[in-house]
């Protein structure tokens, strides 16, 4: 009968509807393998049945390739989105802000984030007409829309995903904003709180490979004229340790204002919020495949958080800590931050070795323990400076491609060097000054004659202790250009 075959219809829809989620839950988990075969099933059946792909089932294929790495071939995807008519205000967002959003994430997992930023504009302009009174023939965009749809706002997301952008350009002080309107409505999320504190640690030191290049901060003037000139040189070559802690303060790092202050609290808060004992083991692929489900940590607006994810996001918020904390003279936390970042996983990745060790050095010798730093400066403790994990090990996508450059140390070697120009402070600070004065010259070596400043500040301190004062002035008139 007629009933019969629209109840068939129907329960055929509702079948295509619940596939269709399945899909989702499984790329929000990063089941890849189970998605795409789930996601080829449905596809099959819709080209069987005549149907045309519609704008749920092209978001979700372009959705797999973001994920599986490949960011060209979901563009490509995703443009088939331009020949399908935009549906109905009551089917949901508008298109084209998901459009436009799909490609701004996209194009910041290619290392574009300017190409990201103007999408991630478009989609924001796009939510605006979508909320015009003007756009609706009635004028009234309140009796055009179910009540589901005006309960909905992506504006929060679009904020999120503009504000990382714009730390990834170097505009933190934006990004900041940004993340900050986002803050009121997902505030449990302990990947923004990360985020908001990274603007903050961006704005208060957003130059640090030139300041450590820089050879005009050592010399602060000059006095006298002709053989009479007499050279003033700084105390120091860098201000970042330049705010000093003060319980008293911890009121004012509640003002949402980019500062350490306000770092130290977003700081606190991810890590309150990360669980501490997590499986970071992936599923196998029978695993998936029967679909044992994996264990999750909410973090909206983004997907759940696997174990692996906790555990990044701790290390990274712990590096935060114990810098923000070194940059705020409070040795103490930073040294108990620092040796919790040191022992957080077994398999931490080789660039937050580096800085924990380093971290843990500067703290110990600001707290008088000379010794025990030296064991944090070792060199032989600089291996690779890798950033995470391998894919395979952690069950993850591939990485984005954004640009390290501008990161100091950006090479194994140069980390070594820095290794030993701290284990070259520690051994002077302890008066051992021909064993730093033999390190010093190591790093003089490998430096192929581009001195960052604070090495030549320290060699000018080392030759004048050890009573070397022609050898001062030597290096003096080679590597300080006076006007």
């Amino acid at each position: 009968t007629t009933d019969e075959i629209r109840c068939s219809a129907t329960q055929e829809q509702l079948r295509g509807k619940l596939q269709q989620l399945r899909v989702r839950a499984m790329l929000m988990m990063r089941a890849l393998r189970v998605a795409k075969k789930e996601l080829k099933t449905i596809v099959t059946h819709a080209v069987t049945a005549g149907n045309s792909l519609n704008v749920t089932l092209i978001s979700l294929k372009s959705q797999l390739e973001y994920l599986r790495g490949n960011f060209r071939k979901a563009i490509k995807v995703l443009n088939q989105c331009a020949a399908i008519p935009p549906p109905s205000l009551t089917y949901g967002p508008s298109l084209g802000v998901m459009y436009y959003n799909n490609l701004g994430v996209i194009h910041l997992g290619l290392g574009k984030p300017t190409v990201a930023c103007l999408y991630l504009q478009k989609a924001l302009q796009e939510t605006q007409v979508a909320e015009d009174p003007s756009s609706t023939q009635s004028g009234d965009t309140l009796s055009s829309r179910p009540l589901y749809q005006l309960s909905s706002n992506v504006q929060p997301e679009l904020y999120y995903n503009l504000g990382v952008t714009l730390l990834h350009m170097n505009k933190p002080d934006k990004a900041f904003d940004f993340l900050l309107e986002v803050l009121q409505v997902y505030s449990m999320n302990p990947r923004l709180w990360l985020r908001l504190a990274e603007c903050c640690i961006a704005v208060h030191k957003s130059g640090l490979g030139e300041d450590i290049a820089s050879k005009k901060s050592i010399v602060q003037g000059t006095v006298g004229v002709g053989i009479h000139r007499k050279i003033c040189l700084a105390t120091c070559v860098s201000d970042h340790n330049k705010k000093h802690y003060d319980p008293q303060s911890e009121s004012d790092a509640a003002f949402p204002e980019p500062t350490l202050e306000f770092a130290r609290l977003c700081l606190r808060n991810a890590l309150t919020l990360l669980p501490e004992n997590v499986s970071t083991a992936s599923l196998t692929d029978e695993q998936e495949a029967s679909g044992v489900m994996p264990e999750l940590y909410p973090a909206g607006p983004s997907s759940p958080l696997r174990g692996t994810e906790v555990v990044s996001l701790r290390v990274s918020a712990l590096a935060c800590s114990a810098y923000v904390s070194l940059c705020l003279s409070d040795y103490s936390t930073a040294l108990r931050h620092a040796e919790t970042l040191l022992v957080a996983h077994p398999k931490i990745p080789g660039v937050y070795k580096l800085l924990g060790h380093l971290y843990a050095g500067e703290a110990l010798i600001s707290l008088g323990k000379v010794s025990e730093a030296v064991a944090h400066l070792d060199p032989r403790l600089v291996g690779d400076l890798t950033l995470s994990p391998s894919a395979q090990e952690a069950g993850q996508s591939p990485p984005f491609n954004i640009s390290n450059q501008g990161w100091y140390p950006g090479t194994t070697a140069t980390a070594m060097q820095v290794m030993r120009y701290n284990l070259s402070v520690a051994y002077t600070v302890r008066g051992e000054l021909e064993k730093a004065n033999n390190l010093l010259k190591e790093v003089w070596t490998e430096s192929n004659g581009n001195m960052p400043a604070q090495v030549i500040m320290l060699a000018m301190y080392i030759q004048l202790r050890m009573g070397h004062v022609d050898v001062m002035k030597n290096i003096v008139k080679k590597n300080i250009l006076l006007t």
